[in-house]
């Protein structure tokens, strides 16, 4: 039996990402944000997405300072879904249902980081960068 390493990405669909046609840094939002659905940890998303893309988006000329922010900002965006051990640990500290906890968690936190990540997004896009 032979181990094999573990190879980042999702084979032909990281191949599909890398040709949408979108600006670079939208991608990134979208794709980190994506990647924080599914796994429920911003962490994990950010590392998953750069260790996917980030080369590709750095060669494609992406600064690394607005790729860092935008995957940042973007990993804690979408990691508060039924999916994600802080939402469960916070509803049974709170003694309140997953449902009660929703309004709070998108008015609190889901929209404040859209709003946020897209504005860090369009700024990237447009050159301004710090």
């Amino acid at each position: 039996r032979v181990c094999r390493p573990v190879r980042t990405g999702v084979g032909p669909h990281r191949n599909a990402e890398l040709n949408i046609t979108l600006p670079i840094y939208l991608k990134t939002w979208l794709g980190t944000m994506i990647c924080g659905a599914m796994t429920g940890s911003a962490i994990t998303a950010e590392t998953l997405f750069l260790e996917s893309f980030g080369k590709q988006f750095l060669a494609a000329g992406a600064n690394i300072n607005a790729l860092h922010r935008i995957v940042v900002e973007a990993g804690i965006t979408l990691n508060k879904l039924p999916n994600a051990s802080p939402v469960v640990m916070e509803t049974s500290v709170c003694e309140c249902t997953l449902a009660e906890s929703y309004k709070h968690i998108v008015l609190g936190s889901t929209i404040p980081c859209v709003i946020a990540g897209f504005i860090i997004t369009i700024m990237a896009t447009v050159g301004i960068i710090f």
